[in-house]
């Protein structure tokens, strides 16, 4: 069984002369990307985290905020749309 462990972002593990992410990525194998709660990346930013870790490192993505909140969790042509942009991450 492969365990994945991990926490939601990296933007506050500090160690001093590495990025927060590459630092981050050296101690555990998994985070949640919080920040796409509030807007989604762009693909040129995604790769820039993907050139940072190492080869078998796993992201996820936080669900935006428009699918939880603005629309509860339903059915909309909205949320289909948002889904499909964050799918394609």
């Amino acid at each position: 069984m492969e365990y994945l462990i991990g926490t939601g972002g990296w933007a506050y593990f500090q160690i001093p002369g590495i990025k927060s992410l590459e630092a981050y990525s050296r101690i555990y194998n998994f985070v949640e990307v919080n920040s796409t709660f509030y807007e989604i990346p762009s693909t040129n930013q995604i790769e820039k985290w993907r050139n940072i870790v190492p080869e078998d490192f796993q992201f996820t993505v936080r669900a935006h905020r428009s699918i939880t909140h603005q629309y509860k969790l339903q059915r909309t042509k909205e949320n289909l749309k948002r889904l499909e942009e964050m799918k394609n991450m």
